[in-house]
This record gives structure tokens, C-alpha cells and sequence, in this order.
């Protein structure tokens, strides 16, 4: 069975995600940015810090708080409006979708569709697609390219991706073949 591709690469991934407040870092400013104020409860004067509350490259749970909002922002969008998704026990990297097509074939083709009109004795169809997400590579495989196209829209509209080369993985150059 033919399959398509589309392989994206989701934009500055890490920085998506925000920290739980027992994980917040203080920032010292820059030297020529540092400010001092005085407390009037204790009348000493302390250097004010900043605190980061998003997700940052090198932070130690970066990958964890990232991969936690990509999966759930994942599964939550792409179980509605028709779709089903959910995630493979023997890989957490990949997602089986479904997407259902109603059969909406008129008993009579030259009579106006209507309710009375379609044939329900044929149940719904479903087409197959698959997404491996390893990091930030996207990998979407599906049976028709406009289920590949709307799976990279909704990563897309949430994650904000971009079109990438198929032959690369991971920074990882591989050999694609249609077999």
C-alpha cells in the first residue's frame, strides 16, 4: 500500500514548555543591568533577580518538561474532529492515528443529497497514519497526503514547525528506500 511523507522539525523545541514553580531559577543580571532596592520592613538594600519560569536549553529537566507538553499537546489534538491517536507501548517516540471518513455515498446519484439519501449500510472507513516524534524531528506517514498535510498542520499550529529533509534524523544522514 502506497504510502506518504512529511518530515518537520519543530522550532526551538525545548523553549515550549514551562517550569513547575518548585523548579524556577533565579538569574543574576548582566553587570551594568543589575538593580538594587531598599525594603522598608527591614530597611537593607538587596540585588533584585530574575526569575525564569519557561523551559531553557541546558536546564537539567528540559527534556522532560518539553517531551511532557509535546506528547500531551500531541494526543489532545489529534483526538478530535474526527482523528484518533494514541501512543505505541513499544515505542513512546511513535503515534498511531486514525482519522475516520463517512461513507457518504448517495443510494441515488442524481437525487439531492440528504439524510434519507446516503447509504448507511456500509460502516465508516478509517484511514491509517503514523507520527514519530524523536526529539524535534517529525516523521509523518499516512495513507493519503491530505492526512499527512493535517497532521503537520495541527503539530504546526501548536508547535510551530518547518519543513525538513526526510533523509535526515537526528542529525543522522539514513537511506530511504519505498520497499
Amino acid at each position: 500500500k502506497k504510502m506518504y511523507r512529511k518530515c518537520s522539525d519543530i522550532e526551538t523545541a525545548y523553549l515550549w514548555g514551562r517550569s513547575a514553580e518548585e523548579y524556577l531559577i533565579a538569574v543574576r543580571y548582566p553587570e551594568g543591568l543589575r538593580r538594587r532596592e531598599k525594603f522598608e520592613d527591614t530597611g537593607k538594600e538587596e540585588e533584585l533577580y530574575a526569575v525564569c519560569s519557561g523551559n531553557c536549553y541546558g536546564k537539567p529537566d528540559a527534556d522532560r518538561i518539553y517531551t511532557q507538553l509535546r506528547d500531551s499537546e500531541t494526543l489532545r489534538l489529534l483526538n478530535q474532529d474526527g482523528w484518533t491517536c494514541r501512543k505505541s507501548v513499544a515505542d513512546p517516540c511513535l503515534f498511531i492515528i486514525r482519522r475516520k471518513i463517512e461513507n457518504s455515498t448517495p443510494r441515488n446519484p442524481d437525487a439531492k443529497r440528504s439524510a434519507d439519501n446516503i447509504d448507511d449500510t456500509h460502516p465508516p472507513t478509517f484511514t491509517q497514519g503514523y507520527l514519530c516524534i524523536y526529539a524535534d524531528d517529525c516523521d509523518i506517514l499516512g495513507e493519503r497526503q491530505e492526512d499527512v498535510d493535517g497532521i503537520d498542520a495541527v503539530l504546526n499550529a501548536r508547535l510551530k514547525t518547518k519543513e525538513g529533509d526526510a533523509r535526515f534524523m537526528l542529525g543522522i544522514l539514513r537511506e530511504l528506500n519505498e520497499d
